[in-house]
């Protein structure tokens, strides 16, 4: 075997070893969900998360840095919706059961990525946003398109788009924003318990 040939081999068993422990760090963990299930779309080809674990994500690449924070929060769970937030104990507040971990506009369902960003109708503001953002990506993704996929699946399937990376961008922060006029609703102490896991 020819040196360069031997470099080029072992460059590439380095890398996969290092993507294979960054998954298995990814997998377990609970507040990687959009990592570890994720699906991007860059230049046109549609490569699973497995393939694409240490390249750089397009949403870095936003040209507006708040656009780029917000998609980072979303990405890697630092936002304050309560499904994380509550996750956490503080002083005067046990951990919140994520059942318990309820929508601050809806109060019925649990305030996750996916409800508030596809599901929620509790609020004028957030709706508008998502009309827009809907209308704003016609052109890559029909009606047909969105409405024929779990929300799940489609919110992976939407942030992992290179081509919707501004426009999502700008909904995410936009969302946000909305967020922050409305407090977190935290259940009362006796409802939630220590023990329970997370």
């Amino acid at each position: 075997m020819r040196d360069p040939d031997l470099l080029d081999e072992l460059q590439h068993s380095v890398t996969s070893a290092a993507d294979e422990y960054l998954q298995s760090c990814i997998n377990p963990a609970s507040r990687c969900l959009l990592l570890r299930e994720r699906v991007e779309r860059t230049d046109g080809r549609v490569m699973p998360h497995h393939d694409i674990v240490s390249q750089l994500r397009h949403y870095l690449l936003l040209a507006k840095p708040a656009d780029r924070k917000a998609f980072t929060w979303l990405m890697h769970s630092q936002h304050h919706l309560a499904v994380e937030v509550l996750r956490h104990p503080e002083r005067y507040r046990p951990h919140v059961p994520r059942e318990q971990r309820l929508c601050r506009l809806c109060q019925t369902a649990v305030e996750d990525e996916v409800h508030i960003f596809l599901l929620c109708t509790a609020n004028k503001d957030l709706v508008r946003l998502r009309l827009l953002f809907l209308n704003d990506i016609a052109s890559y993704w029909p009606p047909d398109g969105y409405n024929s996929l779990p929300p799940e699946q489609l919110l992976y399937s939407l942030i992992g788009d290179d081509r919707l990376g501004a426009c999502m961008g700008k909904y995410l922060r936009d969302v946000f924003a909305v967020l922050d006029t409305v407090p977190l609703r935290v259940p009362r102490p006796e409802t939630s318990s220590l023990n329970h896991p997370r």
